[in-house]
């Protein structure tokens, strides 16, 4: 038996994967091509959140003014529901069970390559053992997790639309919990037997480990790029020895109709061995309008020490009414 608390505001009903809401008229977006939702399989694929359908989800009317919903201006805020099914959730079936992650139910893929190969090649889920003194968490561990390969009960519209980029943005995101944020997560499971969080802490660090190496490697894992009057600034994201950054550098390119100016940049070493670098826009009068390219890059290591570099170019628009960042390119490391 379990029961959850009934969401605040007014109830719509569950969002979809495709398509759009059509009683919202500012959801004007394809749900298969918002970055969120297909990003968002990243995250399931962290937790193991194999059921994530549209019967799982559900978007509230939150009025600014409750007493008048139907008229007062507001918000449409999105739930996932059902997550009760994370962490090594079960069927009655343990030949359905080990493929949880790893197999859609019907998956006309894998049962196409199991009839050409006489089903030889041994599959991950047959590969699939639970942790003795763990058996409560199922078959959810970090032995053989594939982010790449992981896959819904369902397809899903978004989720199979996912790009390279992306996932390379969720798992920027994700790289912000660090072993501490994921501890106070899962303290708030309040188990029962220390060693059982533990246990689930572990798993999650590695898994996330195993999301970071491979979406972290191959596209630049330069983020949080600001202006703030004539400055800018990025950081490179570290984390337990992925994506570790040293040694900023740039380089500047006019684009057609660039301004002419002086360019200044200034490194700052960050703590944990983590770099940032400032560039400092000088512009040259007149000060018409202009579009400027910097390409800012850094002299990385993977994992295992291979070096590499990352880089990606900030569009940046001015003088006449300030500078601005207006795009950026992310190209792929060698």
């Amino acid at each position: 038996m379990q029961a959850s608390a009934w969401l605040p505001g007014y109830i719509l009903g569950p969002f979809r994967y495709e398509r759009t809401r059509a009683d919202d008229p500012n959801d004007v977006i394809p749900h298969e091509d918002r970055r969120e939702l297909r990003g968002a399989r990243l995250v399931a694929a962290w937790l193991n959140h194999t059921d994530s359908r549209e019967q799982n989800t559900m978007d509230v009317w939150m009025a600014e003014d409750p007493k008048v919903a139907d008229s007062s201006p507001g918000i449409v805020r999105h739930y996932y529901l059902d997550t009760s099914d994370l962490f090594g959730a079960e069927w009655d079936w343990d030949e359905i069970s080990r493929r949880l992650g790893k197999s859609y139910l019907l998956d006309w893929g894998d049962i196409g390559a199991d009839f050409v190969t006489f089903g030889i090649p041994r599959r991950p889920w047959e590969r699939a053992r639970r942790t003795p003194g763990f058996e409560q968490f199922g078959y959810f561990s970090a032995e053989n997790f594939d982010p790449e390969g992981w896959k819904n009960e369902y397809p899903n519209p978004a989720f199979s639309r996912a790009t390279e980029r992306d996932n390379a943005w969720m798992a920027r995101i994700l790289s912000r919990f660090d072993a501490g944020d994921i501890e106070a997560l899962v303290s708030l499971g309040k188990f029962s037997r220390p060693e059982h969080a533990r246990y689930l802490a572990d798993v999650l660090e590695q898994r996330l480990r195993l999301i970071l190496e491979r979406y972290l490697l191959r596209l630049s894992p330069l983020t949080d790029a600001r202006m703030e009057e004539a400055i800018i600034s990025a950081r490179p994201i570290s984390r337990g020895g992925v994506g570790c950054a040293t040694k900023p550098t740039s380089t500047m390119r006019r684009a057609r109709g660039g301004a002419r100016g002086r360019n200044r940049r200034s490194s700052t070493r960050c703590p944990r061995g983590k770099s940032a670098s400032r560039w400092r826009m000088v512009p040259s009068p007149p000060t018409r309008p202009t579009t400027t390219r910097r390409a800012m890059s850094w002299s990385a290591s993977r994992m295992a020490c291979h070096a590499f570099r990352c880089s990606f170019t900030c569009t940046i628009s001015g003088p006449a009414r300030g500078f601005r960042v207006v795009g950026i390119e992310r190209p792929e490391a060698p």
